[in-house]
């Protein structure tokens, strides 16, 4: 969940191993109003991935991407200033 996310820094690419179907990897960002983010999965071992960006709060879903035989993508303009989530699941 957000408060055991894996911080991470702009520009970055981070790796990560879905291990089993119900596992999700979770990460932290520093993110500045106005400035334009782009977040997006490869797939390795995966056939599909969704991804997931999170709010200030830790709960609130702002954007989501990906489906069945598909990585995915989101294209994002922070509204403010804060810490933001991403998540990662198969």
């Amino acid at each position: 969940n957000s408060s055991s996310a894996t911080p991470t820094t702009d520009p970055s690419s981070n790796h990560g191993m879905i291990e089993v179907p119900s596992d999700v990897d979770w990460f932290s960002f520093s993110a500045f109003g106005g400035v334009a983010y782009r977040f997006e999965t490869l797939l390795g071992t995966l056939s599909a991935a969704r991804l997931n960006l999170i709010g200030v709060d830790g709960q609130t879903v702002l954007a989501s991407s990906g489906g069945p035989g598909a990585a995915a993508r989101i294209d994002w303009t922070a509204p403010a200033d804060g810490q933001y989530y991403v998540n990662v699941r198969a």
